[in-house]
């Protein structure tokens, strides 16, 4: 029993509340790394459907052929003018850290009135999700919804 006068807490109390922050934390961290992953996956999902849709755009606007080249290498993406390869219309975008390309295309083509070389881009993080990015041969651009192989 303590006496009257002693205040604070003793050695056991704080190694017990350390011990549950560390059950808690170790429970926590997987789950915030996951949903950073799925965040990159759709934040690199998203900007590679908006150049899909912005070559097709070039594409009309200027009479011309554009495509999105892909390189899964360099986990990049750029537009091309095929009638001036040394000059792109914008420059090259990286894919998130941790997102990969899954057997990409080499390019997708956006011909002058506005259709497309059909073809599926899907991207995956570490974790098991995955997402597709569709272009129709009308070249409409479609985002899918992240998915996983996982199962719980």
């Amino acid at each position: 029993m303590r006496p009257k006068y002693a205040r604070g807490y003793t050695f056991v109390e704080l190694l017990l509340v350390l011990a549950a922050g560390a059950v808690i934390a170790s429970v926590a961290v997987p789950q915030v790394q996951q949903s950073l992953s799925i965040y990159r996956l759709m934040s690199s999902a998203s900007r590679l459907a908006s150049e899909l849709d912005y070559a097709r755009t070039l594409a009309m606007s200027r009479n011309a052929v554009f495509q999105v080249a892909i390189n899964p290498t360099t986990r990049t993406f750029q537009i091309v003018d095929e009638a001036d390869l040394d000059h792109p219309p914008r420059s090259a975008h990286r894919l998130e850290a941790g997102i990969q390309f899954v057997n990409p295309p080499a390019q997708i083509r956006f011909f002058s009135r506005g259709h497309a070389q059909q073809g599926d881009v899907t991207l995956s993080d570490g974790w098991g999700s995955f997402i597709t990015i569709e272009v129709s041969p009308s070249g409409l651009v479609r985002l899918g919804n992240v998915e996983s192989n996982e199962t719980y």
